[in-house]
């Protein structure tokens, strides 16, 4: 189990970082994608390298937060452990990469969606806490009977 904690340094505003401190399981390689850490064909993206309109320190710091908050909802979609390596800034000073498709798994959409997946579920549960099991719809057959004597098919009481 990794002890998890919240870190808010105090550097310049415009450095401002979000760092979350979990055991670390493995050094990260920081040539490789810092989500999934595999080789792979997918080209690496590098906030760093791009002309982009905001900081890189800011969208390392967005990305910090999200994977806190999946983890705060026990959902999330990569097991991330960045250990003391995980601020913004240990991230920029590196040149943190990731593959276009690990990084999507993060953002701010699917953590929306994640949300309200479990507001539906809990709604639910709740609900369903205060209902009895349903019935079904389906009425019985009418049942026929055969008389041996006569061999009339009849619904009624055989005489």
């Amino acid at each position: 189990m990794c002890a998890l904690a919240i870190l808010l340094s105090e550097p310049p505003a415009h450095l401002a970082t979000f760092s979350v401190a979990v055991t670390m399981s493995k050094p990260i390689d920081w040539n490789l994608c810092i989500i999934c850490q595999e080789i792979s064909s997918a080209e690496l993206r590098c906030p760093t390298k791009c002309a982009l309109d905001r900081p890189p320190v800011d969208i390392y710091n967005v990305f910090l937060e999200n994977v806190e908050k999946f983890k705060e909802l026990d959902a999330l979609p990569v097991n991330v452990d960045y250990g003391e390596q995980g601020t913004a800034l240990a991230f920029v000073e590196n040149n943190a990469s990731w593959h276009k498709q690990c990084h999507q798994k993060f953002n701010n959409s699917k953590l929306e969606s994640v949300k309200q997946r479990l507001q539906k579920r809990k709604r639910s549960s709740e609900e369903g806490n205060f209902t009895s099991a349903r019935r079904s719809k389906r009425k019985p057959s009418e049942v026929h009977r055969l008389c041996i004597f006569c061999s009339n098919l009849t619904s009624e009481e055989l005489h």
